[in-house]
């Protein structure tokens, strides 16, 4: 099995099936298995990915709120997530009736959105052949969680210029229309731009890419490299925009084309 296939071990403990918490009229529900002990380490789901979408909007945002806060809460009482932790979402693009949009402020928790294409003829032979062989899921570990967060750790130490800081919050500002940093495209194709947590999300991704690159300091490329996994699912576009078909990706394509004729 290649690198790029493996898994990250990770163990995630002191949570006990907590499955859900469920809003209702004026009385919040925690769904529990109670047969465990809340301390046994066993984790089984916050909120899965086939309930998330047709959930209410007050039951979705508590799924998304609670691990990302970094802890459970049941009866007042805070049961707490070891790190290291993420929280992954997905999103079926043809599925969407009968499903709650999720709310910005939610969106723009999370850090990345990747597109994932239709797989190629190679690619959809090789899971085929994998399924044929064997229907367990096997993955090999390459790294644990303490390594993971010395890793995290080293990250941060990645220098970044004030040049570079200066371009990341000009091209995050750039999507704002009513920003000073704005141009003709954000004015016509965006409804509404990026926030702060944007620019947060790119300075530190950023440094990671640097380290992976083997290098020990942050570049223009980098933050260009970027801007659209960062900045897609953060930009909503106008109508004028999806008039035209045009996709959060090629906006934010010209953005950065932008900013680097002004940073010439």
């Amino acid at each position: 099995m290649s690198d790029e296939k493996k898994a990250v071990c990770l163990k995630l403990e002191n949570v006990s099936k907590v499955f859900a918490k469920v809003e209702s009229d004026d009385v919040t529900h925690a769904l529990l298995d109670v047969s465990a002990s809340m301390t046994s380490g066993e984790f089984v789901s916050i909120v899965g990915p086939s309930g998330c979408g047709k959930s209410t909007i007050l039951r979705l945002v508590a799924g998304l709120i609670t691990p990302t806060l970094g802890r459970v809460t049941v009866d007042g009482k805070d049961y707490h997530m070891e790190e290291p932790f993420f929280v992954l979402a997905t999103q079926n693009p043809i599925e969407q009736e009968g499903t709650y949009a999720l709310p910005e402020a939610q969106v723009d928790r999370f850090m990345f959105k990747l597109l994932m294409r239709y797989p190629t003829v190679e690619e959809m032979k090789q899971i085929v052949l994998m399924t044929q062989k064997t229907m367990d899921e096997v993955a090999d570990g390459v790294v644990d969680g303490e390594t993971l967060l010395r890793m995290r750790e080293t990250a941060k130490e990645i220098p970044v210029t004030d040049d570079i800081i200066n371009y990341t919050m000009r091209l995050v500002s750039s999507t704002q229309p009513s920003s000073p940093e704005a141009g003709e495209t954000a004015a016509r194709m965006i409804r509404l731009g990026a926030s702060p947590r944007a620019a947060q999300a790119l300075i530190t991704c950023a440094k990671v890419r640097a380290m992976v690159s083997g290098r020990f300091n942050v570049s223009h490329e980098d933050i260009d490299a970027l801007a659209c996994p960062v900045l897609r699912h953060r930009v909503k576009l106008s109508y004028e925009a999806m008039a035209e078909r045009v996709t959060p990706d090629e906006v934010i394509a010209r953005l950065v084309d932008d900013m680097k004729k002004k940073r010439r």
